[in-house]
């Protein structure tokens, strides 16, 4: 069959476990810790766009102030000076014309304290950006991050999906593997017990009931293994799902046929999906924005402020003591130490090293869909083989074992044919679970489905 349009993986009857795992990732999804952590950054990238959003309305401050003060700069109002010498004029001409005059007026010039001893201004204050690009591309900037916290936290769940079934295959991996070792001893056992009734019908030496205890005793080595893994892979699948580490694990089995997609499809398929490409996308389109707003740092701000509120000695909300004032404001940094250019460097060398990121990245997936595609394929043709080897070594084991009750084979031939039967019921049990396995890294890989329908 061509390794490049598909290759059929007709998997065994194998039992697989589909609804009880997904029952079990769609646990895991909605208690993992570490996907709280990522929907909590993802909330507040939300609250941080909103933030930014909310520049561009006005801002709206009551201020109130009352102050008491004293001495300070005096304003003096000369007064006296500038009209004395026209009333003292004034009175000359009317004497000099015979009219009766009044003693001379005379003024004393004045003086006011700068600041008032008592003084209160309350009023409200709106502030609105009339034209001010960092509001504008600060809002892009935040709309952008916040979509690539919604990209990771995908990635996270993708990631954590394929976590789950590989920790589930895992157990179930262990826990298969210990029932096949009580399958193994049960064959022991009664080898044992064979071998026991042929010593005593003087048929063998008492040497083959010692070497049936020592494989019984080396396979009780082999039962604390496997214990100690089935402790290990339900703790760290209940780890992943936010369970006590020693919760029972459920399994339901049932039966699939599987083929999987050509390479250069999945290739494809995974160059299009993968969240770590989008991802790198949105950054672009940030450090274009950011472009644009280092760009604008040399244009002016306007804002308009507008103050309305009541001043004088004493609070008297009224006509009199009510003032209103708008004012146009504009801020612009002539110079900044050619600061703005250095920042806009900046950022297109950033935009370089994004670039050559997304080519090695680009590179580095299609090495981990190869790889993981062919460690499918590879494991597959291993599960094949291990299968016909255990369906010949059982016919050939079948015919030496009753040879072996009536007497006729040595102990070594019928050991050999024996370990040669169980180690290839490890070796097969072994890889079929790690064909799942490598099911699953391939379509994490892919970032889509691998299976065809």
């Amino acid at each position: 069959m061509n390794k490049l349009l598909l290759f059929s993986l007709l998997l065994f009857c194998f039992q697989t476990h589909a609804q009880v795992l997904d029952e079990y990732v769609e646990y895991g999804l909605e208690s993992n810790l570490a996907i709280k952590q990522k929907e909590a950054d993802y909330r507040k990238s939300l609250l941080v766009l909103k933030e930014a959003k909310g520049l561009f309305y006005p801002t709206i401050t009551l201020d109130a102030r009352y102050s008491l003060s004293t001495g300070g700069r005096i304003i003096e109002f000369p007064i006296g000076d500038l009209l004395n010498p026209v009333y003292a004029n004034l009175n000359n001409l009317y004497q000099l014309h015979g009219f009766p005059t009044d003693p001379p007026i005379v003024l004393d010039n004045e003086e006011f304290p700068f600041y008032r001893p008592k003084e209160q201004e309350t009023k409200i204050r709106l502030i609105q950006p009339l034209f001010n690009p960092q509001i504008y591309f600060n809002q892009k900037i935040q709309n952008k991050l916040s979509e690539s916290a919604q990209i990771s936290l995908d990635l996270y769940k993708k990631n954590l999906v394929a976590e789950i079934k590989i920790a589930y295959y895992n157990f179930q991996k262990a826990s298969q593997y210990k029932l096949l070792l009580e399958d193994i001893k049960l064959l022991l056992n009664e080898n044992l017990r064979v071998n026991e009734s042929l010593y005593k019908n003087d048929k063998v030496t008492i040497d083959h009931i010692y070497r049936s205890q020592a494989e019984i005793s080396k396979l009780d080595q082999e039962f604390s293994e496997a214990d100690k893994g089935i402790q290990m892979t339900k703790a760290y699948f209940n780890f992943l799902l936010n369970k006590p580490l020693d919760s029972e694990i459920t399994n339901e089995s049932a039966s699939q046929n599987t083929e999987v997609l050509p390479m250069d499809h999945l290739q494809k398929s995974a160059l299009s999906t993968r969240e770590e490409l989008t991802q790198l996308n949105k950054y672009s389109q940030i450090l274009n924005y950011k472009l644009k707003m280092d760009q604008y740092n040399a244009t002016p701000n306007i804002i308009a402020v507008v103050d309305y509120g009541f001043q004088g000695e004493k609070y008297a909300f009224n006509n009199e003591s009510d003032f209103a004032m708008a004012s146009l404001v504009l801020s612009w940094d002539i110079f900044k130490g050619f600061q703005n250019a250095s920042k806009t460097q900046q950022t297109k060398i950033d935009q370089e090293i994004l670039s050559l990121r997304e080519k090695e990245l680009k590179a580095q997936i299609e090495l981990q869909l190869m790889n993981a595609y062919y460690d499918v394929e590879s494991i597959n043709n291993k599960r094949t083989a291990a299968t016909q080897e255990l369906i010949a070594a059982t016919q050939s084991f079948k015919i030496i074992n009753k040879k072996h009750k009536e007497g006729l084979v040595s102990l070594l031939e019928y050991l050999d044919s024996q370990n040669t039967t169980n180690r290839a019921r490890k070796q097969l049990l072994l890889l079929q679970y790690d064909l799942l396995i490598s099911l699953v890294e391939l379509e994490k890989v892919a970032g889509t489905t691998i299976i065809t329908d």
